[in-house]
């Protein structure tokens, strides 16, 4: 803990920073021999216990205890006062003061102090940190409504979603074929998408190794090869980083029509046999003529058992064969 002694007499300063180190040894103890120089070491730094005595030079205890109050009202504060001085001490109290020792201070009464503002702190910090908790939680439920909502209204329900009429065209990609956790994939992705320019964007989670991200355009939204161009950089970049991934993206729609993007995304990953490429771009497969074959029992025998065993390159290239 770190303590701050404010106290005008030499000796009684000194004999407060014996007791509170023999209660505490490696207690940060700080001092000051008066209310000025004691606020101005409060306003630079911060500190659990402030005992301060009421009477001193320059600033009172009182006037000392009103602005630690404003500066910092978890403070504990310990007045240190003579019995003739009781009852203005008691004023203390109005000024966020805890608890009172009186002169001459008895060590036996100090260590109870200093244990009760030892359990104050435990007590407060415990609260923030529930208090925490609590907010994250909160933050995390709401994200979890906004991406059902969003994915509800992507998948092409009925659902209000919003339409940010300053970001009109959005682009859809998915990120699929992770060589590690998603979770890493998915805040690689969010640290890259933040320092993007001129978008805003929502990620979520349509399977376990299947990541969505919605991007919105400010103003008139760049064309094919620049799209192409942002997410093969952003794919060699997060391959670099030891995340080999693949993409697949949609062509540039209205954020009216961002459901067709979302569609039109799809379609592109469902080629990811027959293109062997890292990023998939919708754009492309449509000006594709795509020949329907039928492959003989051996061919889908094969294609069937690399399938199975999780071989999508091999599945590709016999898909590519056929």
């Amino acid at each position: 803990m770190r303590f701050l002694l404010v106290e005008d007499e030499y000796y009684a300063r000194k004999a407060l920073r014996q007791s509170v180190l023999l209660w505490q040894k490696h207690a940060a103890v700080a001092e000051a021999d008066n209310g000025v120089t004691a606020l101005a070491m409060l306003e630079q730094s911060s500190f659990d216990v402030v005992l301060l005595d009421i009477r001193m030079p320059q600033m009172d205890g009182l006037t000392l205890a009103e602005h630690i109050s404003r500066l910092s009202g978890d403070t504990y504060m310990i007045m240190i006062t003579g019995y003739s001085e009781f009852e203005y001490a008691q004023k203390a109290i109005h000024t966020g003061v805890r608890d009172y020792l009186l002169k001459p201070v008895d060590d036996d009464k100090l260590c109870d102090a200093l244990t009760r503002a030892q359990e104050y702190w435990e007590k407060l910090r415990k609260y923030h940190a529930q208090e925490q908790t609590l907010q994250n939680d909160g933050r995390n439920m709401r994200r979890l409504l906004e991406q059902t909502r969003l994915r509800q209204w992507l998948g092409g329900q009925d659902v209000e979603a919003e339409q940010d009429l300053e970001y009109p065209w959005c682009m859809v990609f998915r990120v699929f074929g992770f060589s590690v956790p998603a979770k890493q994939v998915e805040q690689a992705l969010q640290t890259r998408l933040q320092a993007l320019e001129g978008v805003r964007y929502d990620l979520f989670s349509v399977k376990a190794d299947d990541l969505c991200v919605l991007i919105r355009y400010l103003g008139q939204g760049p064309d094919r090869h620049a799209r192409l161009q942002m997410l093969s950089a952003l794919r060699e970049d997060m391959r670099l980083d030891g995340m080999e991934t693949h993409m697949a993206m949609s062509g540039l729609n209205a954020i009216a029509d961002a459901p067709h993007a979302y569609a039109q995304a799809q379609t592109a990953q469902n080629f990811r046999l027959l293109r062997n490429e890292p990023v998939i771009c919708y754009g492309c497969i449509k000006e594709q003529v795509v020949y329907v074959v039928k492959p003989g029992p051996a061919e889908l025998s094969d294609f069937a058992l690399a399938l199975s065993m999780g071989q999508e390159k091999q599945a590709s290239a016999l898909a590519r064969q056929a």
